[in-house]
């Protein structure tokens, strides 16, 4: 086995000491250009046989881990609000038919995000990649973009997106418009995860650091389902009440 000390310098913590544009610029870019290249090489004699529980990120999947975990940890245990997963499955079956549309997988990351991201004589190293699978390109773009612990304001996640998606083009034939619709849904998909760890995180495992985050997460949510309005009615009117729910707590 081959182990490397990687140091205790995240790109969290190099952008919220040198928030400057220089250095997010830098530091993003050079994470977005790792990403690509371990999601279109990684993808080249992939053995799923070794991944944890799927090999591929699938519906079933997402609406187990995404959507579930978000009604049943985030709204249920940590906020004790009675909603169930059917009160919200309209949406989130057209949430997943546009996260999912037919088309070649990838590999998936699924934790790509800033804490996840070592920087070790000038270069960012990848850690907690167990749970590494098949999946889509824009997964793991959106949990490096909408990653509440660096919080990017959207005229940066537009702009690296942006960039992101000139190195896709650079090396795949990539349909932007579509790859843009998708990302928005995957990153619907992500924030809901992410609402669900940290309730979790905070209210079965006691970690109260996490609790901070969430009304960043909601805000993010609430913005995302306003950029497209009565796509996803359920879930935008119970974002609105949990933003005013959040601001007053």
């Amino acid at each position: 086995m081959l182990v490397e000390d990687l140091g205790d310098i995240s790109l969290e913590s190099v952008i919220k000491r040198q928030p400057q544009e220089s250095q997010i610029r830098h530091w993003y870019r050079q994470a977005l250009q790792l990403l690509a290249d371990m999601q279109i090489k990684g993808r080249q004699g992939f053995d799923s046989s070794w991944c944890f529980d799927t090999p591929v990120l699938h519906r079933p999947f997402l609406w187990e881990r995404e959507c579930g975990y978000f009604v049943k940890a985030f709204l249920n245990n940590y906020l004790r609000l009675p909603v169930s997963l059917e009160d919200l499955a309209p949406d989130f079956e057209r949430l997943l038919t546009g996260a999912l549309p037919p088309g070649p997988n990838y590999f998936l990351h699924r934790d790509f995000q800033s804490r996840n991201l070592f920087i070790t004589n000038g270069r960012l190293r990848v850690i907690d990649f167990q749970g590494g699978r098949l999946g889509p390109l824009g997964y793991d773009v959106a949990s490096l973009l909408i990653d509440p612990y660096v919080n990017l304001s959207p005229a940066w996640q537009a702009e690296l997106l942006d960039y992101y998606l000139n190195l896709l083009t650079s090396r795949l034939e990539v349909d932007p418009a579509a790859f843009r619709e998708q990302y928005d849904h995957l990153a619907l998909c992500r924030n809901l995860q992410i609402l669900g760890a940290y309730g979790y995180l905070a209210e079965v495992k006691g970690k109260d650091q996490f609790a901070r985050y969430i009304p960043t997460a909601v805000a993010a949510l609430h913005r995302r389902l306003l950029a497209r309005p009565g796509a996803f009615p359920r879930l935008e009117h119970l974002a609105e009440s949990l933003a005013v729910r959040v601001k007053k707590s």
